[in-house]
């Protein structure tokens, strides 16, 4: 039975990867599928479902809604799997552990118990004291990284940080200079992934330096969906000029201190001030998970980027290395050779490697 039941929840964290990653948040990515197994002979799925989007169905209900007409008594003589504990309050939907019972679903196999304090074991002990027979953490490091974004902000109370830099061979994220443009490291192709990987984003962020020098726009222009909340991180105002010429100003937040607002008569930008210039990130994590920004991915510069690793402050990093290098001063690229590499691949020469930091808690 063991490895039917991985079977099948396997295909389940299928199901939940097919959701849009904003569509759903700040809900997790769930995926869920009904299995016919009382007779041996005759094993199937015979419902399937996930989470779509905020306000919607969870995925068990969608996954009870697609089993046909005809299949509809076999509900009482199957396995649920689905990647997370169904929910135990009613929300914007309906309790799912009180459905199940109502449904009659037997048997309930769950990825990975809900850390929100909304549920965190309610909806298994919904489920036992019914009468159902409940397995608990089949898969369940693959359905926590399914809904990483998720667990970090219950468990971290804090968004999931993604860092994003391009570098040179010799680790050189840019050469020194004061005006002019910057290097292009990427391709095409590997630019517009770039963008994808915006649009999987609520909210995105660089340092002043940035927005100086490149005139940074961060949108998703070559990708589809929605543009991620802009945010620079800007200590001394150094950006305020450059940010005052947008047309889209007023989508952005610039988070900086008192002492530097004071000096600013009038800005058409959105503004985070807190007390000091150590308190900046910090600010920044409290402020994005009030405004259920429940992911952040870091552009730049290095300094910035550097800034959030020593706070600890990221969970992935997806670096860029051109083939080519600068071979002279220039701007050090951050160092992760400590971190943990889960994925490497070539696109148009390029190599990118996808380091990540979270945990099993």
């Amino acid at each position: 039975m063991i490895l039917c039941d991985e079977r099948f929840m396997a295909r389940a964290i299928q199901l939940a990867r097919q959701a849009e990653p904003q569509s759903v948040s700040p809900n997790p990515h769930v995926g869920a599928v009904l299995v016919y197994d009382e007779d041996p002979n005759d094993v199937r799925i015979i419902g399937e479902g996930y989470h779509k989007k905020r306000g919607e169905g969870h995925a068990e209900v969608e996954c009870l809604r697609s089993v046909r007409d005809e299949d509809k008594f076999l509900i009482q003589h199957a396995t649920m799997y689905v990647t997370l504990e169904p929910c135990a309050h009613v929300g914007r939907t309906p309790s799912c552990a009180s459905m199940l019972v109502e449904r009659g679903v037997p048997r309930v196999v769950v990825g990975t118990t809900d850390p929100n304090p909304l549920v965190a074991g309610k909806g298994i002990d919904i489920l036992r004291s019914n009468g159902i027979q409940v397995l608990v953490g089949c898969l369940s490091l693959e359905c926590r990284e399914v809904a990483r974004v998720f667990m970090t902000n219950q468990e971290r109370h804090r968004p999931f940080i993604t860092l994003k830099w391009a570098q040179s061979q010799d680790g050189y994220m840019d050469r020194q200079r004061t005006e002019g443009s910057p290097i292009i490291f990427s391709s095409p192709f590997s630019a517009m992934l770039v963008h994808q990987e915006r649009s999987c984003h609520s909210a995105i962020l660089v340092g002043a330096r940035t927005i100086l020098l490149d005139r940074a726009r961060l949108s998703n222009r070559l990708w589809t969906g929605n543009n991620p909340a802009p945010f620079v991180l800007d200590p001394r105002g150094e950006s305020f000029d450059v940010l005052a010429t947008y047309d889209d100003a007023k989508r952005w937040t610039v988070v900086t201190t008192k002492a530097t607002m004071d000096a600013v008569d009038h800005h058409t930008f959105k503004v985070l001030a807190v007390d000091c210039e150590e308190e900046m990130l910090d600010g920044l994590m409290t402020h994005l998970m009030k405004d259920e920004k429940t992911s952040l991915l870091v552009e730049g510069g290095s300094y910035t980027l550097s800034s959030f690793i020593s706070a600890g402050l990221w969970d992935e990093a997806r670096i860029e290395t051109a083939p080519f290098d600068l071979f002279e001063e220039g701007i050090k690229a951050p160092d992760l050779s400590s971190a943990r590499k889960v994925d490497s691949h070539t696109i148009d020469g390029r190599v990118i490697d996808l380091y990540r930091r979270f945990s099993e808690r």
